[in-house]
């Protein structure tokens, strides 16, 4: 343990020295971006999620859909970045591989994870399945562009 806390500082530079496709990061990120503003919006399961997450919509709380983006984009990029070094770590090469090494990222990590919460949580269990279907077609999206885009 004592070893790997040395490591740190050279975090920044083992990060950007792995040979990723950034420009397929920012793609897969944009694509995220895309997938959720078609996932919760009104039409699809915008109205749905509200309901079961308790929100009512509030036309005086426009200001902070703005910093709510840059967050969103901001973690999809973070997420878009690790599966791009996770997949050279891997050795990913084909989409077939891709999309199973973000399957069971999402399975052991996202799916697991937002289950704990869940259970806590006390929100009913479709909110769970829309949320972490949500997740698992981003991380697919995600895994179809850093596969094929090299």
């Amino acid at each position: 343990m004592l070893s790997s806390l040395f490591l740190f500082p050279c975090f920044p530079m083992l990060f950007f020295s792995t040979p990723v496709n950034y420009l397929a990061v920012l793609v897969a990120m944009i694509g995220a971006m895309v997938v959720g503003a078609i996932w919760y919006s009104p039409s699809v399961f915008g109205t749905a999620w509200m309901k079961l997450s308790g929100i009512t919509p509030d036309p005086t709380k426009k200001e902070g859909m703005m910093k709510a983006m840059i967050v969103a984009a901001l973690s999809n990029l973070v997420l878009a970045c690790t599966l791009a070094h996770v997949f050279v770590f891997f050795g990913v090469q084909t989409l077939f591989i891709g999309l199973e090494v973000a399957f069971f990222l999402w399975l052991g990590f996202a799916a697991a994870i937002r289950l704990v919460h869940h259970v806590f949580e006390g929100k009913p269990f479709q909110l769970y399945l829309l949320n972490t279907a949500y997740d698992l077609l981003v991380m697919l999206v995600m895994g179809t562009v850093l596969s094929l885009w090299k």
